[in-house]
């Protein structure tokens, strides 16, 4: 809550100082569709023969796991930053936010895969935590 509050007001703060308009949003533009159809493309290769999950799973149940598991929750963070950019009228390529989201999808089925191949049994589950 702390950490959300922060990054609100910090994009506020961003926009209201006009910093935005030093950056260079034409960089934004980098980011096409084909880019979003690509990573749509690498979730479908990487998720194929895994098992759906049961139930909402813990991180950290490899090393590698919780690496990817981390890059993913930065992911998410930068996703909702960009929403904000663009509801802010900042950013205005919506492919940017699609991308951010495809790729936080990409990295849940890395997560998924990486415990699969090292120990199928070892996926934790919220669920599980007490016993």
């Amino acid at each position: 809550m702390l950490r959300e509050m922060y990054a609100h007001n910090l994009t506020e703060e961003v926009i209201k100082n006009r910093i935005v308009k030093q950056i260079d949003t034409a960089q934004f533009r980098q980011i096409t569709l084909q880019s979003v159809e690509r990573a749509e493309s690498w979730v479908h290769e990487f998720s194929t023969g895994l098992a759906d999950p049961k139930g909402f799973i813990l991180p950290g149940d490899t090393q590698a796991s919780a690496s990817v598991s981390m890059a993913r929750a930065i992911t998410r963070r930068a996703e909702r930053r960009v929403a904000e950019l663009m509801d802010l009228k900042v950013i205005d390529n919506v492919q940017l936010v699609r991308f951010l989201n495809r790729l936080s999808s990409l990295l849940f089925v890395m997560e998924l895969k990486e415990v699969a191949e090292s120990d199928p049994e070892k996926l934790s589950f919220a669920k599980d935590k007490d016993k």
